[in-house]
């Protein structure tokens, strides 16, 4: 306790930042560890909705995109949750 989070980068889209989320979840590392993101995958939906970019920029942008993260970047906290199927019956019925 007390010291400073672990920051990691995604390089990836919405499952791969689903993936990991998951196993932070499931480690019990959540609140030791801060997630960043470089859109590579194909919707890219969480990134672009948290104003993160929709694409990648291009390798040439790498350099800046980590000084930017590390220097400006606030953590923000999201929730997680699940859905679960009670009962019998086949799925859609």
């Amino acid at each position: 306790e007390g010291q400073e989070p672990v920051r990691a980068l995604v390089c990836g889209g919405d499952g791969s930042m689903n993936w990991v989320s998951s196993h932070l979840i499931a480690h019990n590392l959540v609140s030791r560890v801060v997630l960043g993101v470089i859109p590579l995958g194909t919707g890219n939906d969480l990134s672009r909705v948290l104003g993160w970019g929709f694409k990648f920029p291009g390798t040439h942008s790498f350099p800046a995109i980590i000084s930017r993260m590390l220097d400006f970047a606030a953590p923000r906290a999201l929730d997680a949750w699940g859905i679960a199927r009670v009962g019998g019956g086949a799925a859609g019925a």
